[in-house]
């Protein structure tokens, strides 16, 4: 192998161990903060873009812009699936013990995602109608959950340093994966809910199913945001290139997120 490719390879594995970093350490400090504004603004928060964005920048750092839009189109779903998952997961807890209920849950989310990666989607607007369709079911599931009022949650450096190396090893798989196997995997592992899982564990051991679920219900919020994010970036990044466009796009999202908070939030 000539000596550039080698430099090239270790600038690409030295890139997705910055995404682990990087990535862990941001998502992990954006749900403590979340964590900071209880359960009505914490959901929203915590589903807001987190492991896309970190994901889309080092695809973008690894690859080119043209590489993360075609990770996109498959993102969309994947957040309208990850709402449903963590209210299946919630829903399942108190009985059947988390164990049983998050393999429950992600062997689901991976019924539909899987095979719907395999076909590599490449339209944008039937996978954002079907992810704003599963938002719609999940914010009519989370009405039947009532609110739960506790002190700020408190947790501990492990807590945060599980969350991260968590976080951290999507975000450094879906720049892997989309470098390796094509953008859609990549996409694919961006919209995987690992900050979802993470704080729904932490939230129901810490203070009970019923306040984790309290949580829960304001997430499909944030996804709607989420998925404002991902159109955004999808038109933007062609027409402003990456970084004005991830900006933009991540603007957008707070704005779709505030406004559903207001209008859609009981």
């Amino acid at each position: 192998m000539p000596s550039d490719c080698y430099v090239c390879m270790d600038t690409f594995w030295l890139q997705v161990a910055l995404s682990f970093i990087v990535g862990g350490l941001y998502i992990a400090g954006s749900i403590r903060i979340a964590e900071a504004f209880g359960p009505k603004w914490g959901g929203l928060i915590i589903a807001l873009p987190s492991t896309s964005i970190v994901s889309f920048i080092f695809i973008g750092l690894t690859q080119d812009a043209q590489a993360v839009v075609q990770a996109i189109p498959i993102v969309p779903l994947a957040f309208g699936i990850n709402v449903l998952y963590v209210l299946t997961f919630v829903t399942l807890l108190p009985r059947y013990g988390w164990k049983a209920s998050l393999a429950v849950a992600l062997g689901a989310w991976a019924a539909v995602m899987l095979p719907v990666t395999l076909t590599h989607p490449s339209e944008i607007l039937m996978t954002s109608a079907a992810g704003i369709a599963c938002i719609g079911i999940a914010v009519w599931w989370g009405r039947s959950i009532p609110d739960q009022k506790i002190q700020t949650p408190q947790f501990s450096k492990s807590d945060f340093l599980v969350r991260a190396v968590l976080a951290g090893l999507v975000t450094a798989s879906a720049v892997y994966l989309a470098k390796t196997q094509g953008p859609i995997w990549g996409g694919l592992m961006a919209g995987f809910p690992a900050a979802f899982s993470s704080s729904m564990l932490l939230l129901s051991r810490r203070h009970g199913p019923a306040f984790a679920a309290s949580v829960a219900k304001n997430m499909p919020l944030g996804n709607l945001a989420s998925i404002g994010f991902v159109v955004a970036a999808y038109l933007l990044i062609p027409e402003v290139g990456l970084w004005a466009g991830l900006a933009a796009a991540y603007v957008t999202s707070i704005a779709v997120g505030i406004a559903a908070q207001k209008v859609l939030a009981t």
